[in-house]
């Protein structure tokens, strides 16, 4: 229309009387998205009716222009967006306006702006069309069918192994190559972490973590102290075994299930037994509790989480929930110091009895020895550590393990070989931490899953503590610098059928387990800030796999359910598997 209508020349207000369906489009959007649906408070400036109704004196009222411009006794598909509807059988648009169109309002404080407004959006919006004729104006999107990581990947091939992505206000340098990785992150120069809205939830003036500390004094003492993580093999095998009665007790055999509460319960629960010795059923309040804080508030979130990281004013906007979010991991923070503090009083030195009591032992040790870490062993630093464990531990475990139930569910062949693997070497007895070094195909089986299905694919953002390059590329202090682990992981350069899942790449000629990593595969990232729970995950989704396949011997794992073995598009802060159910199903004779 405007091509026909008007061509390049500058738009004017009279080119409104001939550009018929651009006015009715933006009389729709003032309609369909009133920006202001319940407009400002009147007054009523003496007793006065409305209908029935009797109005006193002062009282304020509200016209919900946002319901009478969409309800439908007053507009036929209300909640569609249907342009046409202001235009009449000729084409032409409407110049009566229907009764219950009031985007700006009504009465004698009708918004003043309506005519500038709508002669603003309309030069605007044509002189935009015509300023971008070349092109198609396409939506992107955090509800999309490209995962944000296939995103990043296609940005890697046309502009090659290092790359910046401005995300809000914040350039961010990406380095998609395994090498130029290696070299840049084996020193210290981009060992620091950018400042973040979300880090300073964990990390601020009164408490600090493993995580999202800056590089310093701080962080190294408490990754120290952070690698004394304890992990029983009885615990996991006892979390394990209660998790798949109650699947049975619940759930039954042959019928389709969602497994994800049943698995973020086993992983959570080996955490707090080996953290401060509890564990928690599917009902109890602070299993709930935890898992809302860990998991759920996240996915209720959705893409807000990233507008809340880059824009001020997007946690202004949404206020409410972003307050939610303080005081959620504000309770959770107190919860662990809580859990910490309780273990100083029954705590012994001749017993080390979990991961609380290892911190508690460090910490008396560096004030006894007068160790520089002292000073910042503090309770409220020990129990963010703690906390992290939880928080970078939980979450990022179970979702492995539902791509490895995914997988083994969608490959039957391997779901056999598996099971007849852990019957050889093991049999029925409690799997253990050695058994690693003779379930061959087993770690094989992880290492692929981790390779394949990296739920961090983008790992957290680095800061160039000082000027420093990567290659041929010189990088300023504190820009942020990301390596992205994923693409590394997953690229045809390092990778023979990179995006093929096939276990059999981490075994020799002889069936066994390689033991020399090739230098691409970085599931747990790479340098001075590698996650420091890398060995603590490998173990527990060992001894969870095998406990789990012993448990259920007598059936198959079988897929009810599922979208592929691609990951949900539109969970925006991990690489995460789309929903699904499984079943149990009796084998046969």
């Amino acid at each position: 229309e405007i091509e026909t209508q008007i061509g390049d020349r500058m738009p004017t207000h009279e080119d409104r009387n001939r550009c018929h369906y651009v006015m009715a489009f933006i009389a729709e959007t003032l309609r369909f998205r009133n920006i202001a649906p319940q407009g400002v408070p009147h007054r009523a400036v003496v007793r006065t009716t409305i209908g029935k109704y009797t109005i006193p004196e002062n009282m304020g009222v509200l016209v919900c222009q946002g319901i009478i411009c969409r309800n439908h006794k007053d507009w036929d598909k209300a909640n569609e967006f249907i342009p046409e509807r202001f235009l009449d059988s000729e084409g032409r648009y409407t110049t009566t306006r229907p009764k219950a169109y009031i985007p700006f309002g009504v009465g004698r404080r009708v918004c003043p702006g309506e005519k500038l407004a709508i002669a603003n959006l309309f030069i605007v919006l044509v002189r935009f069309l015509q300023s971008t004729q070349d092109y198609d104006i396409v939506l992107d999107m955090f509800k999309s069918k490209l995962h944000f990581d296939d995103v990043l990947r296609n940005v890697a091939k046309k502009y090659g192994p290092v790359f910046t992505v401005w995300l809000g206000n914040a350039p961010h340098v990406f380095v998609t190559d395994i090498d130029m990785a290696r070299e840049a992150f084996k020193k210290n120069d981009i060992a620091g972490r950018t400042e973040s809205f979300f880090g300073s939830q964990l990390s601020n003036d009164t408490m600090k973590d493993v995580v999202f500390t800056d590089y310093g004094h701080t962080w190294e003492a408490l990754r120290r102290v952070a690698h004394s993580a304890v992990q029983l093999a009885y615990v996991a095998t006892d979390c394990v075994d209660r998790t798949v009665k109650t699947i049975l007790d619940k759930e039954g055999v042959g019928k389709p299930f969602s497994p994800i509460n049943y698995i973020y319960l086993t992983f959570l629960n080996i955490l707090a037994t080996s953290t401060f010795g509890q564990s928690y059923d599917l009902e109890d309040k602070e299993f709930k509790d935890m898992k809302y804080v860990l998991r759920d508030f996240g996915r209720e979130i959705g893409p807000r989480f990233i507008l809340w990281e880059f824009s001020p004013i997007f946690r202004l906007i949404d206020k409410k929930r972003v307050n939610k979010m303080r005081k959620l991991f504000k309770d959770a923070a107190e919860l662990m110091k809580h859990k910490y503090i309780s273990h100083q009083k029954d705590y012994s030195e001749s017993i080390e009895r979990d991961f609380c009591d290892a911190l508690i032992t460090a910490k008396n040790e560096a004030l006894r020895e007068g160790k520089e870490s002292a000073p910042y062993l503090t309770d409220e630093n020990l129990a963010m550590t703690i906390f992290d464990l939880f928080f970078a531990g939980t979450d990022t475990s179970q979702q492995t393990f539902q791509w490895l139930l995914i997988l083994l569910s969608y490959y039957p062949e391997m779901q056999r070989k598996l099971r007849q693997e852990i019957e050889t070497q093991i049999g029925d007895r409690m799997p253990t931490h050695e058994d690693r070094n003779r379930c061959h195909y087993v770690m094989a089986f992880i290492a692929e899953t981790l390779r394949f299905r990296n739920i961090v694919p983008q790992g957290l953002p680095h800061r160039a503590i000082v000027r420093t390059t990567i290659g041929k590329h010189t990088i300023p202090e504190n820009m942020a610098v990301i390596v992205y682990q994923g693409y590394i992981c997953r690229n045809d350069k390092d990778w023979e059928k990179a995006n093929e899942f096939i276990p059999e790449r981490f075994l020799d000629k002889q069936g066994e387990f390689i033991t020399t990593r090739p230098k691409a595969y970085i599931p747990f990232g790479v340098g001075r800030r590698v996650c420091p729970g890398e060995k603590l995950a490998i173990a527990d989704l060992f001894l969870v796999l095998v406990r789990f396949l012993q448990s259920t011997q007598d059936y198959d794992i079988v897929l009810d359910s599922h979208n592929g073995i691609d990951a949900d598009p539109n969970i925006v802060d991990a690489y995460s598997p789309p929903e699904y159910k499984i079943l149990l199903k009796i084998k046969s004779q």
